[in-house]
This record gives structure tokens, C-alpha cells and sequence, in this order.
């Protein structure tokens, strides 16, 4: 692959999406309700953005060092992340519309304390991971191509043939020589950066729909507790 030069622009524009990013994270919340679940998607709601915020300036600082790979890898668990989160969004958005909390309730439970991990799980009786690929697959049905990325990107982080030989090595067969260089001299910055500042945009967009209908799930979760 040859290498394809960031546009300025887009550079410039990741970092003003960063800064507008580093702006949702909160250093201390107050819970606004009695209500657990309440309780468990607001500190979802700021464990995310703190998330793919660290994560985005990762990737902003490999692209500025040539390390596609790491930018890569740094990217598909962005995209993990804002599944996540859109996810629990959706969840919440139906919660509000049918008055019914169990999938939310159970959703967030398990987005904070679930694990892989069998011993966790028989020793402190934590509940299953969300599946990251299911995530992503909901996640497609509302964002085109979303799961292809995902597919392209995994075929980089994986140690195959886009994962090792592409972005590191070039093979002069005539002179049976290999020459090795950063991942940026062979893997264009194009399959990340204009990706991750459409997922910047659309975590910020959702993070204040997700404020609302947080706002609209109170009522309906305190009268649970009231009817207990």
C-alpha cells in the first residue's frame, strides 16, 4: 500500500473534536437518584467518554509518529467503546418508550461488573461480558459499514498477513533482500483518521441524547422503588 498523507484539515479537526471531547469528562459526579440503575448509566455515561477520550489521543499521538498499527489497534477499541454506549443508549431510549427497564437494568449490570473471566465470575458471582462483536453488529444496523471497518481494522491487529508483513516489510525478491520500515510508510493513515472523527462526532451527539433520556428515565425508575 502506498502511503496516503493526512489531509491538515483532518488533523485539525480531530484535535478540535479532542478538545470538545475533554470537555464532557467529569472528574466527580453527584448521583441524582436513589435508583441503582440510574446511578450505574451515569457513571457509564462518563467512564465512556473518559474511555474514548484517552484512547482518541492515543491514536491522535501514533498518527503524528507514524505507528498505524497502534493507531489501529487503539481505533477498533474506540469503536468497542462507543457500541457500548450506543447500545446502552438504545436501551435506555426504549425504556422510556415501553416504561419496561429489565433489558436496561440487566445491559448496565453487565456492561460494569461483567467479565471473560471464569474464576471472577465464581469467586465474586460477577455476571458475562457483553459480547464486543454483537455490539458491533447492532451497531451496523444504524451506522453503514460499521462492521466492515471493524472486520478491516481486526485484520490489522491481528499478527497475519496485514497484520506483519504489510505494514512493516517491503521484499526485493530480485535482490532477495527485505527492508523494514514504520507501519505509516505502508499502511495509509486514511483507514483511521477519517473514521475516528466521524466516531468522535457521533459519541458527542449521542452523549447529550443520552443526558435526556437519562432525565426521562428517573421518574420511571423511582416509581419501581416506590411500589417496593
Amino acid at each position: 500500500m502506498q502511503k496516503t498523507e493526512p489531509k491538515s484539515t483532518e488533523l485539525d479537526q480531530l484535535k478540535s473534536l479532542l478538545d470538545s471531547l475533554n470537555q464532557l469528562l467529569p472528574t466527580q459526579i453527584k448521583f441524582t437518584s436513589a435508583s441503582k440503575p440510574i446511578s450505574k448509566a451515569q457513571v457509564l455515561k462518563g467512564a465512556c467518554a473518559h474511555r474514548i477520550y484517552e484512547l482518541s489521543s492515543s491514536v491522535y499521538t501514533c498518527l503524528g509518529r507514524g505507528e498505524m498499527i497502534s493507531a489501529i489497534v487503539l481505533f477498533r477499541a474506540i469503536m468497542e467503546t462507543e457500541s457500548l454506549f450506543l447500545a446502552a443508549h438504545k436501551l435506555m431510549a426504549k425504556a422510556v418508550s415501553t416504561k419496561d427497564t429489565k433489558d436496561l437494568t440487566k445491559f448496565l449490570t453487565n456492561a460494569l461488573t461483567g467479565t471473560r473471566l471464569p474464576d471472577l465470575q465464581k469467586t465474586y458471582g460477577l455476571p458475562d461480558a457483553i459480547n464486543c462483536l454483537t455490539l458491533i453488529q447492532k451497531t451496523a444496523k444504524n451506522v453503514s459499514h460499521y462492521d466492515d471497518h471493524y472486520t478491516r481494522l481486526c485484520e490489522f491487529v491481528h499478527p497475519n498477513g496485514l497484520g506483519i508483513r504489510t505494514p512493516y516489510v517491503k521484499i526485493d525478491h530480485r535482490k532477495m533482500t527485505a527492508i523494514y520500515s514504520k507501519s505509516s510508510q505502508n499502511v495509509p493513515e486514511s483507514i483511521v483518521l477519517p473514521l475516528l472523527i466521524g466516531t468522535i462526532k457521533l459519541f458527542i451527539n449521542t452523549h447529550d441524547q443520552f443526558e435526556h433520556a437519562l432525565e426521562s428515565l428517573i421518574p420511571i425508575y423511582e416509581e419501581q422503588i416506590c411500589d417496593t
